[in-house]
């Protein structure tokens, strides 16, 4: 699951747990989070987050999509007309 927004303060926060507690893998992009005060939001990904979550930025979790997204339609093309 892959968690963005405001704020790591608490909605980031119990979303992640809560991710995490039901047996979802969190995944945090750094840089499409945002928390109060910066150097508090900063402590919060690298004490608390950082142990259960991957911490990450934008541009890898797209890259890693856009992988899964070409993998699957040349899957699919690879089948077609295949029973």
């Amino acid at each position: 699951m892959v968690c963005v927004g405001v704020s790591l303060n608490v909605a980031l926060l119990e979303l992640v747990l809560g991710a995490v507690d039901a047996g979802f893998q969190a995944v945090l992009p750094q840089d499409a989070v945002a928390g109060t005060p910066p150097r508090y939001a900063a402590d919060v990904l690298r004490h608390t987050l950082a142990l259960v979550a991957t911490l990450t930025d934008t541009a890898t979790v797209s890259d890693r999509w856009n992988s899964a997204a070409c993998a699957t339609h040349i899957d699919n093309h690879s089948h077609q007309g295949h029973i």
